[in-house]
């Protein structure tokens, strides 16, 4: 199985595709087999096939994984209101299955259904006991996300409130949850938001390195609240590099010409 899957990953398809082949029929039984082999045949644009091998391994599976999985399958197929009935069906069953509420929450916001998708959000953290924790994290960066793209800079504020409760309990945020604050404050068009998520990114530093984009994110943050000797300073530092894309060499020039500094702009444009 496993040879079969890292096969498909580095391209080899049909030495993958014969792999997954003798899987199946050596282990029948295993529906992680009948798994890999859909996704196999989703990569191979087979959906007649993809859906013979993922109705063989739902029926391997227990409810309501069985369903949970059919429904993932079945989206991936454009096949949304099987999907939809099969997540329904699973969260109607077994009510507080964590998996099954989480599983229908993401759908209805992939679908843009923001109202269905909170009401399961909130249901999600009214659930007590010990293992409901970690579904709490992940709601709780949902609901946000959702309350805050789609309201005013006072949504935001109290959906950041929200997220806030992921922190430990020193006060440390997951780096997923700085990402998400991040992003969110990034896209305001009020300059307050923009200055926090710069000192979010500066926090990100302490926890893990900066990414390229995030970088290049903060250099464009630093300009647009009047902090352009740093974000010059961070955008150069960026593009130094002899490997560095010639579209970010060109964003480099035309920050350096809106900004005056017409013979920087020519240095870097003969480079």
């Amino acid at each position: 199985l496993w040879l079969g899957q890292l096969l498909a990953r580095s391209g080899r398809m049909d030495r993958a595709g014969e792999v997954l082949e003798r899987a199946a029929k050596v282990a029948p039984d295993e529906p992680e087999v009948w798994m890999a082999l859909f996704s196999y045949r989703i990569g191979t644009s087979d959906p007649e096939g993809a859906e013979k091998a993922i109705t063989k391994a739902a029926s391997l599976m227990p409810e309501p994984r069985r369903q949970m999985a059919l429904a993932q399958a079945y989206e991936m197929l454009g096949r949304t209101a099987d999907a939809e009935r099969l997540l329904q069906e699973a969260v109607q069953g077994w009510p507080e299955d964590l998996d099954a509420l989480r599983n229908l929450a993401a759908f209805e916001a992939r679908r843009g259904r923001s109202q269905e998708a909170r009401s399961l959000l909130e249901k999600i953290l009214a659930l007590d006991g010990p293992d409901v924790a970690v579904a709490k994290t992940w709601a709780r960066r949902l609901l946000t996300e959702l309350t805050a793209t789609r309201g005013t800079f006072k949504d935001l504020e109290k959906a950041l409130v929200m997220l806030r409760e992921n922190r430990s309990a020193d006060g440390k945020a997951a780096p997923e949850d700085l990402e998400l604050e991040i992003t969110l404050l990034a896209n305001r068009p009020e300059p307050a938001a923009w200055r926090r998520a710069i000192a979010l990114l500066d926090e990100l530093v302490a926890v893990r390195p900066m990414s390229p984009q995030q970088r290049f994110l903060r250099a464009q943050l630093l300009e647009k609240v009047g902090m352009w000797d740093e974000a010059r300073s961070e955008l150069m530092t960026l593009v130094a590099g002899r490997t560095t894309p010639p579209g970010q060499v060109a964003m480099l020039v035309e920050k350096l010409i809106d900004h005056g500094e017409l013979s920087n702009a020519r240095t870097w444009l003969r480079r």
